[in-house]
């Protein structure tokens, strides 16, 4: 007894639903993430006028609000974090 085991073929020319699905998915998802952050990149290293700076960090210490809305941010990301930094607890034993 012979069994076969290759998949059936679609038809030339046909592209499976699945397909066309992951890469509208794909599509969608790089608008959505990659859009908003490379505009977050771009616009924290140019200025009004469009040049290239690093001004725009040089305000983010040297202003006490834009320094206080940076630290409440980090603060932020270490309570969520858990406070351990490095990823020991909860990581691989």
């Amino acid at each position: 007894m012979t069994t076969s085991t290759h998949l059936p073929r679609l038809p030339v020319g046909r592209v499976p639903w699945s397909l066309l699905v992951f890469g509208a998915l794909a599509v969608g998802l790089l608008v959505l993430v990659a859009l908003p952050l490379f505009w977050l990149g771009y616009f924290s290293l140019t200025d009004k006028k469009g040049a290239w700076t690093l001004a725009n960090f040089a305000t983010l210490v040297t202003d006490p609000t834009m320094l206080r809305a940076f630290m409440i941010a980090l603060g932020g990301g270490v309570v969520v974090r858990g406070g351990d930094p490095v990823g020991v607890v909860g990581g691989p034993q």
